[in-house]
């Protein structure tokens, strides 16, 4: 669902064992306009000190009361590393904090960081984490740290002003953003200062030409009359995918859920091993994800290797990728228990490449002849499709413009050894 940081902010962080503090603002990646942290104010418990969360962090939300549950204790996050929370984080402090947490590093781990990666921290890894955690840790920095200039407040944001291709048109107002994927999917522009009828309008980010950071400025690719013309957005009015439809044609851009499979939500084949494949008709449990193949030819899951049994007695087999009825955040829903197979009696399965045992550690060259990076893993959209392949590791940052996944349509091909770019298709 959408929604606005103006409402998020004030939210109460739910430790485990007591409150932590509320929402202050939002610090977002200006390369992916992901958030990358809460900003949290603690008040009197920690003495006005701020820390902030990770989305990672965060359990499933209670929109009722106004509470994030987070996966940690109060003991977690009071023994933190005390860093300045104010612009710019330096990157060494965010490792740190990541580092202790047990988060995984965003500007390594490609994806997106949303409520479903709180899943993958199980109750043992919890365990250890607050074990290991009681006394406070001590970080030696040096004058070499790095700051990343990219980690931009949604607070100092707003104001900013939005210029079309022929002048101004309104200010930054809030933001909205996707409370699966953590997306800024919009900037709410108040035009009130430049049309009579002071309407509110929508500016997704990939519409943006360019953001002056120093000049506080965001221009877009569009006129005055275009924006004036767009349909207008009412904060108490639900924004449904009714009002992003007539939004999106009326600027004629490609629609992002289009892109990235339905209602957005997306998995790295990580997250899909060990969830376990259930007989929707009743019930039972059939087998659990080990490994995922994917068919190079047509970019989709062409199947899951499954497990089942003891240690001793284990057998390992394949579900066809086109027999899965939905690819659940928890689960993975089948209809019938004898749609799995030895991975050799499947067609075609000679072609496909595991992404465990194949794919992560593969080469991205381009087809200039350029190393590009490392895969670390594929990006996979809630219908199976490959909407990405994901980097580990970057050799050539200038090729990618700071890009941490290669999108399927800039994919040239993709074999047992190599993958080849096709640089001019990267967006």
């Amino acid at each position: 669902m959408l929604r606005s940081v103006e409402e998020l902010s004030g939210y109460t962080l739910q430790a485990k064992d007591g409150e932590i503090g509320e929402v202050d603002q939002f610090y977002f990646d200006d390369k992916s306009w992901t958030i990358r942290y809460l900003v949290v104010k603690t008040g009197n418990w920690l003495l006005g000190r701020k820390v902030l969360i990770s989305p990672i962090a965060l359990d499933q939300p209670d929109w009722e009361t106004r509470r994030f549950p987070v996966q940690l204790t109060q003991k977690q996050v009071e023994n933190s590393p005390d860093i300045v929370t104010d612009l710019p984080v330096s990157r060494q402090h965010e490792y740190e904090l990541h580092q202790y947490y047990d988060w995984p590093t965003y500007w390594s781990h490609p994806g997106d960081f949303s409520f479903r990666h709180a899943r993958l921290y199980t109750a043992t890894s919890m365990e250890a984490r607050e074990s290991e955690t009681t006394q406070p840790v001590t970080t030696e920095t040096t004058e070499q740290d790095e700051y990343d200039p990219h980690l931009r407040s949604t607070k100092e944001v707003t104001g900013y002003h939005i210029k079309a291709t022929d002048g101004e048109i309104g200010h930054v107002e809030d933001f909205i953003v996707d409370d699966q994927t953590w997306k800024i999917r919009y900037m709410v522009v108040n035009t009130r200062n430049w049309l009579s009828d002071n309407k509110k309008v929508l500016i997704a980010p990939q519409w943006i030409e360019k953001v002056s950071w120093i000049d506080r400025g965001v221009h877009v690719k569009f006129t005055q009359e275009a924006v004036k013309n767009s349909p207008e957005f009412i904060p108490s009015t639900p924004l449904d995918r009714d009002y992003e439809e007539r939004l999106y044609d009326h600027y004629d851009m490609p629609k992002y859920w289009h892109k990235e499979g339905t209602m957005g939500i997306t998995y790295l084949s990580q997250e899909l091993n060990g969830k376990l494949i259930i007989n929707i008709t009743n019930g039972e449990i059939i087998a659990k994800v080990i490994d995922v193949l994917i068919d190079p030819d047509t970019h989709r899951v062409a199947a899951l290797v499954t497990s089942k049994g003891s240690l001793l007695k284990r057998k390992t087999e394949a579900l066809p990728g086109d027999a899965v009825q939905v690819w659940g955040q928890d689960v993975i829903l089948v209809a019938g228990a004898d749609l799995i197979s030895t991975p050799d009696d499947l067609s075609n399965s000679e072609t496909w490449l595991s992404v465990s045992d194949q794919l992560k550690g593969h080469e991205v060259v381009s087809t200039d002849g350029t190393r590009l990076g490392e895969l670390n893993d594929v990006v996979i959209d809630a219908e199976g499709r490959v909407i990405s392949y994901a980097l580990g590791r970057v050799f050539a940052e200038e090729h990618l413009a700071g890009l941490d996944q290669i999108t399927v349509e800039a994919t040239q091909s993709i074999g047992q050894d190599i993958l080849i770019v096709d640089l001019a298709r990267i967006e």
